[in-house]
This record gives C-alpha cells, structure tokens and sequence, in this order.
C-alpha cells in the first residue's frame, strides 16, 4: 500500500521568546541545534544532542525546549546523553567529566569523575543502561554509575595487566558483558568480578580493521568491524548486509537500527533482512516507540516519523558552534567559523546571519555552489557594507572572497578574476584574505597576504587598487584591520605572529596617488617606564571612543593613547593597577593573560576575552576591573574567549567562546545624536516583575532624574553612552510605589532637553 506523507516543520527560537529589548544583566545562549548527532526518547519527552547543545521535544503538545546553565544545566558542552527507562532519568555526560542526572526537570550533578585527577580524557565515547545502572564508555575503561543513589558504582580496567582502555562501546546480554575498543573485543560473564582484569576474555581483530559499535539483540552479539556489520551466533560470525557501510548500531524498544554512511538508517528484521528507515533525510541516530522513529538528522534537527506523517522539529540557531570571528552593523550581526592556521584546520567554511532574534546563513556547500570550483574553507573574516545592510563579504585564508547582494549570493573572487593576488610559496596556491574595513566613502579595505602588495582595496564601483609599500608588503600573519576613528586616513593592521607588531599607512586620502602615502611597520615599543616592549604574539586589537588602541597580547595589554604619533615614536603603556599595601608597586593589568578579544562598548567601558580566565569587563581607563565572568560565577559556558562583538542598539555584548556564542545585556550603549528615539521599558512595569527598569535612546552622560507624581525625586543618575538604569526603587532604597512617573532628561552640557514617563503597577 502506498503511503502518503504530510510534511510539518516546527521550528522556534528559543524555550522563551526573547524581544529585541532582553533583560538587562541577563545571558542567553546562542547554541546550533541543526545537526543533531544523538537522540534518545524519555517518558514524556524526546532528547536530541547537536553540536554539544541540548534540546528536547514534548512527544504531546510538540514545545521545543532548549538547556543550558539558565535553566538547570550545571555544565556546557555535552560529550553524551542516554536515558535510563527504569529510574526515568535523562544522563548528561560533559566533555570534562561533569555528569548531570535530570528527573522531572530537577538537575543533579556528579563531580567525582570531574575532580579526579586523570591522565585520560575524561569525555565518555558512549553510554548503555541497564536496570538503574549506566555503563558509560570512558578511554580508560568502563564506568558503572548507579543512578538512583547518584554514585559511581564501579570502575573496571580490563587491558592487558589492568592497563587503560579507550573503550568505544558496550552491550549486554542476559548473563554477560561485552566491549570493545578500537581494535579488541572483551567480554566477562555478569556474575564474575569484574574489578579483577584477569577474568576479561579478549580477541583481537585483524591489524587492518577496527571496531566501530557493538550490540546485543536476539541474544545474538553484532558488531560493526571495518564498516562491515557481523553477527556471532553461539560461537561462528556471520556477515549480513555487507553491501551497507555501517558506522554504528542503535537499540531501541527491542529493535535493532543499522547506521549508515550514506543510505540512511535500517531497521533489521528477524529473518536479517531489512527496513530503510529514515530516507530521505541524512540520519545520525533515531530512537523508536511503537509505530513512531524519532530520528537525529544533519541538518532537519529532529525528525519525527510515523506511518502517516514526517515533522521537522528545530531550534532556530547558527549553522556550527564555532563563533571565530562576529561584527555588527547596526542590529544586523555576520558571523564566520575561522580556521587561522590553513595548514592545521582545514575548518569548513560557512556564512551566519543574525537580525531580528532570526539565524540565517550559508554553508560550505552553497558557498562552492557559488564559486563553482575551489573550495570554502578557514572563513576567518566577513563584514557587511554600513549603507547598505543586504550587501556583505566574507573572506577565507585560501579561497578568496564571496560577495552577496540582497542577501542573495552574488560572486566570487580569487586571484584569477580580481585584483586579489594568490601565494606562489608554499606548494599549495591559495588567496589569502583577511581583516575588512569599510571607509566612510564606501571602499573595502582589507589585507591579501601574499608575494606583494598585501594591501588591496575595492571600491563601490568594482575597481581593485593594490597598496605597494615595503613595510606593508612584509606582513606574513596579518588578521586585523582598523580604520582610525580620528582620522580615516590612517589604517592600522595588526601582524600577529611571525615579527608581531602593527602596520600603519596613513594614505593622506589619496588611496590612487601612493606617492604621498607614509608607511612603518613597528615590532618593538618603549612603555612609560622606558622598558622595551616586545609582542611574542598579537591575539587583538581595538580603539576605544578616543582614539587609543588597545591591544591584546600573549601577556597582557598594551595600549597607544595615539596612533598617529607612532609616526615619529614607539612610545606605549602598559596599564598598572596599584597595589594599594603600602609598598607603592603595581601590577599590570591582566598581565599574564593571553588576550584573544577586545570590544568597546557605549560607556567607553573595555570588554576583554581571554584564552583560560574567562571575561572582564574594565573602567574606561582599565583601572577598576567591573566584572569578571567565569564558567564558575556565571552562565557562561567556558573560560577560552575566542571573540567579542557588541550590538550597536541594544550594547548587548556577543561573547563567542570555545563551546558555542552566548550574549549578555551590557547597561551601556552607543549614546544618540538627540533624544527623537526614548523610551523605557518595560513600561508598563508590571506587578510580578524584579528586573531594573532601562532607558534608552540617550545623548552621551545624560543626566537623569526620575520623579513621582508630586514632584518629589525619587531617582538620579547619568547615562552610560545611550542607556541608563533605574532599580524601581526611591532615594532610601525602598520600592517605589504605583503610579506614573516622570523621567527629566538633560544632556550634559544644557544643550538639550527631554521628558518621558513610566508606569509602575503594584
């Protein structure tokens, strides 16, 4: 009987729908839900893992509800999931050890494993239950946790003299154990010791196959060996279905899914012939129930399949969780994968759009679709034209430049079709592009490492210029590209490592005239104290509202209060923080650190990302350190930093990290030219809410008093940048009571004026 199938595509943004105007001091995640790689079914809901990132589907009222350490996690990037029927747990496995068990939404954590000092890697390969017990697959051998009392019950060594294991899978028959690493297949009947190593049997495979998965079904044990599955019945191994390319075996509700490279996802019948499951998706994982697949797909999320209908189920969200490189142009964000070194990464290419609290994007393969030859690889930068939001590049350390016009694909350039030039040394060719700039006349500045001319320019008319100057042609690792804010002539670029320092060309505004063009590249400096200063590496670069550059180092800031004087001096500063005990010493700001990422907000404030410690947010000066996000204190998800990018609007600071992108609403935004755009909100402000009241639209250091209905002051404050905060509450710290109040705004000098008002409902 032919079968007719409806297509329903669920697709939300978050587990709460988040306006443009969030909560201020309040952290979301920005997770990629896409390629689902792991899905398990729960008593109520349908588990699925993408890239590290957790979310779930209700099996009745189909809500799509996304985790993280918001809403119970206690950890970022999971290794694994399973769920154990019998205690009704979900199992949450992180890559560093930490395991959380969930139950009726309540979240518990197990730290043993995490604390223990291991020389292994602590991410479990994968993870079985049985009974009330998880057998979780580790690479130093099998762990036993014991879900209902929350502990781990046993740790069995089973190499060789009781040596670690890189175990890869387990199964369980009704009186034994089976598992097998890469190349071994150990097995122990249930009611022997299974402490004692001697008592595991072992066979090895052949030096030119390798175990893949392992499972036992019918009482028979199958394993995938080579791509090839094979079938043990008593003591012969049979090979079934060697025409499909397995890469693993799921168990589910008594049934026995064949995983597959290409073909989809099968399910074996008794007779060992086969059902083609998930076709046409591309299927990672499924779980089953009855006459109902749950299946993890590659790019669909999680697919639900029943004999009359297919639903889609996503999570709106980048493509990949690899937040290289971000900028914004006005609430508009563009957003690149990386990949610095092209020889060690190879990372594949993609292009991620974010506007309106909606991801969009391109991936690797529309990207070659584009160019038609080549490759998208190592996306390491992109930017979108300021006057005009539908036009954008992004650039690859390899394959050049792909340009879209509105928001459609619209051409690619390499060395063949453009003024880009391409590397002749190394052997392997490649276009190497990277760090954008827009000028205010609407030409892309940007750097093209190669043989010369590694300054290359197009304009809005589609011409190329090359720069040609000797300092600027011995750039080897340059990354980033600024245009002075205090005199668009000048353009910095910072040479990362390889002699690190900073190129300076000031143009003189005459970008086709270069004979009048000045040109230094600088690889030492002197600080305040006279004392050489010397980069080992060059992670960032940034200038604030006056003009100064900071920069982050492998140790460190260093910070140029002028750029144009370099000119004519090496003169910098390091930033030092008194001691205040008494022996008149300090200590330079972050000083040991390696700083990755360095944004300016509204208030002149510097937000900074380091590779191990998390992220700072400084005074405009860096004397006083503000905050101090860590994985620790706060719900950001990892230490390593890897970029920063603030939403112009809004000042919510984009943190990229090396587990995903999160963002956190900043109280400091861009100040406005006048005061057309205020307001406040939420306004009203209702009975249940605790949050602090924002106003936005705001001139530079407005000065803001808010008053009650008979005029008495209840609040007065200044604005940081556009944006200024009220707690809700009078002078003396109590709430303020109901009723409308006024907000008097007053630009700093006098010149300006406004008036605005809030309601406040108890």
């Amino acid at each position: 009987m032919k079968k007719i199938y409806s297509i329903l595509i669920v697709s939300v943004l978050s587990i709460t729908m988040w306006a443009m105007d969030a909560a201020m001091y309040q952290w979301r995640s920005h997770f990629s839900y896409g390629t689902t790689q792991c899905v398990v079914e729960g008593k109520d809901r349908v588990y699925g893992l993408a890239g590290g990132a957790l979310f779930s589907v209700d099996k009745y009222t189909e809500e799509i509800t996304t985790y993280s350490k918001q809403n119970g996690l206690n950890g970022g990037d999971i290794a694994q999931i399973e769920y154990d029927a019998t205690t009704q747990t979900l199992i949450i496995a992180y890559v560093d050890g930490l395991i959380d068990l969930m139950k009726d939404n309540n979240f518990f954590a197990m730290t043993d494993l995490q604390q223990k000092s291991l020389t292994a890697s602590k991410k479990s390969n994968r993870i079985v239950t049985d009974n009330g017990l998880a057998y979780f697959c580790m690479p130093f051998g099998i762990m036993v946790v014991d879900i209902q009392r929350r502990q781990i019950k046993d740790t069995y060594y089973i190499g060789e003299d009781g040596k670690e294991v890189d175990v890869i899978g387990v199964a369980l028959s009704q009186d034994s154990i089976f598992a097998i690493s890469a190349n071994t297949l150990f097995s122990i009947g249930k009611n022997d010791y299974k402490m004692d190593y001697h008592k595991w049997h072992r066979t090895t495979v052949a030096s030119d196959s390798s175990y893949q998965a392992i499972a036992v079904w019918k009482n028979d044990l199958f394993v995938v060996a080579k791509s090839t599955l094979a079938q043990r019945k008593g003591s012969t191994w049979y090979l079934p279905k060697q025409e499909l390319k397995c890469t693993g075996l799921r168990l589910s509700n008594d049934q026995l899914f064949l995983l597959t490279q290409i073909n989809g996802i099968f399910s074996l019948r008794d007779d060992l012939s086969i059902d083609t499951i998930a076709s046409p998706y591309v299927a990672l994982d499924i779980a089953n129930r009855s006459t109902t697949n749950w299946i993890a797909t590659e790019n669909n999320g999680i697919v639900k399949q029943t004999p009359y209908e297919i639903q889609e189920f996503t999570v709106n969200g980048p493509l990949v969780n690899i937040p290289y490189r971000m900028r914004f142009a006005g609430d508009k964000m563009i957003m690149v994968p990386g990949g610095y070194y092209v020889s060690a990464t190879y990372q594949p290419g993609s292009v991620m759009l974010y506007e309106n609290d909606v991801w969009s994007g391109y991936t690797q393969w529309q990207l070659i679709a584009i160019a038609q030859k080549g490759k998208a690889l190592n996306l390491c930068d992109a930017i979108i034209d300021p006057n005009d939001h539908s036009h954008y590049f992004a650039c690859s350390l390899g394959a050049g430049i792909w340009e879209f016009r509105n928001n459609q694909p619209y051409t690619w350039y390499y060395s063949e079709n453009s003024g880009l030039d391409k590397i002749t040394n190394p052997a392997e060719e490649y276009t190497w592009v990277d760090g954008f700039a827009f000028d205010s006349k609407g030409n892309l500045w940007m750097i093209n490492i190669a043989d010369i001319r590694n300054i290359k320019v197009l304009t809005p008319e589609g011409t190329w210029i090359s720069i040609d100057h000797t300092a600027a042609n011995q750039m080897q690792r340059a990354r980033d590209l600024l245009i002075w804010n205090q005199n668009e002539n000048i353009k910095i670029f910072s040479v990362n490592h390889t002699q690190p320092g900073l190129v300076l060309l000031n143009d003189n505004g005459t970008i086709s005239n270069q004979y009048d063009d000045q040109c230094i590249y600088i690889t030492e400096f002197k600080d305040q104290d006279n004392q050489r200063v010397t980069m080992e590496d060059l992670y960032s670069i940034a200038q604030d509202k006056n003009g100064a550059l900071w920069i982050g180092t492998n140790a460190g800031l260093v910070v140029i209060d002028d750029p144009s004087s370099l000119f004519t001096s090496n003169t910098c500063r390091k930033i030092k923080i008194p001691r205040d005990d008494g022996t008149g010493l300090a200590d330079y700001l972050l000083g040991t650190e390696q700083i990755n990422a360095i944004a300016v907000d509204g208030a002149n404030r510097k937000w900074i990302g380091t590779a191990a410690s998390g992220l700072y947010l400084v005074s405009e000066d860096g004397l006083e350190t503000i905050y101090h996000f860590t994985s620790d204190n706060s719900p950001l998800v990892d230490n390593a930093i890897i970029s920063l990018a603030i939403q112009p609007t809004t000042g919510r600071v984009f943190v990229g990290t090396g587990k995903g992108l999160m963002s956190y609403q900043n109280d400091a935004a861009p100040a406005s030219e006048d005061y057309s755009s205020v307001y406040a909100y939420p306004n009203p402000v209702r009975p249940d809410f605790e949050g602090v009241i924002t106003i936005r639209g705001l001139m530079d250091e407005t000065v803001v008093h808010i008053t009650d209905n008979a005029g008495n002051l209840v609040c007065e404050t200044r604005s940081n940048g556009g944006l200024a905060i009220w707690d809700g509450k009078t002078a003396d710290g109590r709430r303020a009571a109901s009723g409308v109040y006024t907000v008097f705004l007053n630009e700093n000098t006098g010149s300006s004026h406004a008036v605005t008002k809030i309601l406040l409902m108890h």
